[in-house]
């Protein structure tokens, strides 16, 4: 289906369409950012964000979807492959990792992530 062909579909089930000749923000992928700099607490942050989460919304969230297993799981192992980069860390990036893969949660993850 050609470009057109599926925004003509799209539109065919919308109420309103609003177009802009500018957008919101740009995204520019910047060396140095956060998201990109090392921090040996990423890790540990994810784990403590998710338990945030199911403290705050746990009653009303499913966490044990597939979908919810697969955001965090992805998450750790994302972080992983950004941090095994730093090179002059290395020894404490190593640590890092090898300490959240010991977690529960973590484990958890992995093992029902595997099982798809």
């Amino acid at each position: 289906m050609g470009r057109s062909n599926f925004c003509g579909g799209v539109l065919r089930y919308c109420d309103n369409y609003y177009c802009m000749d500018e957008c919101f923000y740009n995204y520019v992928s910047v060396q140095e950012s956060l998201s990109r700099r090392y921090n040996a607490q990423y890790l540990e942050l994810i784990l403590k964000n998710y338990n945030l989460y199911v403290q705050l919304f746990g009653k009303e969230y499913d966490f044990s979807s597939q979908y919810v297993i697969d955001y965090w799981s992805n998450s750790i192992e994302n972080v992983i492959i950004q941090q095994l980069k730093v090179k002059n860390q290395h020894k404490e990036v190593i640590e890092n990792i090898t300490n959240i893969l010991k977690e529960h949660q973590v484990k958890y993850w992995f093992k029902i992530g595997i099982k798809r």
